[in-house]
């Protein structure tokens, strides 16, 4: 849909703190401290496909949030677990499809899907953060070099993938 539909205009996203952490390889050198103090640090800089008004990142804990959140960034810390309360918060709000969800877990990708909302990988939120591409070894890959292809070069390289994943009896 596009940024300014209203249906995904100014959504919420709903982030699983500890499973962003969990799987990206960045994280693994660091304290559990350390590491929520990163990810908080990076979120405002990701750069989101559409309009987000609010982040809501989520940690599993019965404990009030220590860090101080920014603008439009809010920590929770959700007992019995963080899943629950993502689960309860897409099931039960009003705008359901108005979520951008960023987790790996299956149970709430599955129902962040049947309510709407947007779905995004772990992977995804790391490579969109700052404009930084994060490779499998959790080291930065410089992208402030790459450029846009070219529409010629574009075309060339549908055609040429056409040609090998399209058998010419399917075309």
């Amino acid at each position: 849909m596009a940024a300014g539909d209203s249906k995904t205009s100014n959504c919420t996203a709903l982030i699983d703190g500890y499973n962003v952490i969990k799987r990206t390889p960045v994280f693994d050198r660091l304290s559990l401290e350390a590491s929520r103090k990163q990810l908080i640090a990076l979120l405002p800089q990701v750069r989101w496909p559409i309009v987000v008004s609010q982040v809501i990142v989520v940690f599993d804990a019965p404990e009030s949030s220590r860090l101080s959140p920014r603008a439009h960034l809010h920590v929770q810390y959700a007992h019995p677990s963080a899943d629950a309360f993502i689960r309860e918060k897409i099931q039960t709000a009003a705008g359901r499809s108005r979520f951008i969800v960023v987790s790996d877990d299956r149970e709430i990708l599955h129902t962040a899907k049947i309510h709407g909302s947007l779905c995004f990988s772990t992977a995804w939120l790391m490579q969109h953060a700052a404009g930084k591409r994060v490779g499998r070894s959790g080291a930065d890959v410089d992208r402030s070099q790459d450029r846009p292809l070219s529409a010629p070069r574009e075309r060339e390289i549908t055609e040429e993938l056409r040609k090998r994943w399209i058998k010419p009896d399917e075309a």
